[in-house]
């Protein structure tokens, strides 16, 4: 399996779309090796999404991400965990001990069981009373 850690420096990027680069790892009998990386010049979101896809991941580990971006990598076939936050090194070790909740972003802990947005429920009303206003 390989999997893919979007970074900025040391840590996982806050925004997925402001990844500067991404990191690889092959992980084979429980052994987390590193694989290579890419880097993304280019902050165009259609760019990161090509060179994401083309780095051969089966799983994308990130921070934030809007909807559509998310959409479009996992129709592609990618599996994508957004919404973890931390160090590289903190990361690859809550993958390997399968504890990656305990690195979620504050105020996303139930978005893997709501697909959608992470917000909290004052903002959801908002943008939920935006929307109607906009129709």
């Amino acid at each position: 399996m390989r999997v893919c850690l979007a970074c900025f420096e040391t840590r996982l990027a806050a925004v997925f779309e402001n990844a500067s680069e991404l990191r690889l790892y092959d992980v084979c009998d429980n052994e987390i090796r590193p694989a290579g990386h890419l880097p993304l010049p280019s902050k165009d979101p259609t760019d990161t999404i090509s060179a994401t896809l083309a780095c051969g991941a089966d799983l994308l580990i990130c921070g934030a991400m809007c909807g559509r971006t998310r959409n479009c990598l996992e129709s592609s076939g990618l599996h994508v965990t957004p919404w973890v936050g931390g160090s590289i090194e903190r990361v690859l070790e809550a993958f390997g001990a399968n504890t990656l909740d305990s690195l979620v972003m504050p105020g996303c802990r139930n978005v893997r069981r709501q697909r959608g947005l992470c917000r909290s429920k004052g903002q959801g009303l908002i943008l939920s009373r935006m929307q109607h206003f906009k129709e």
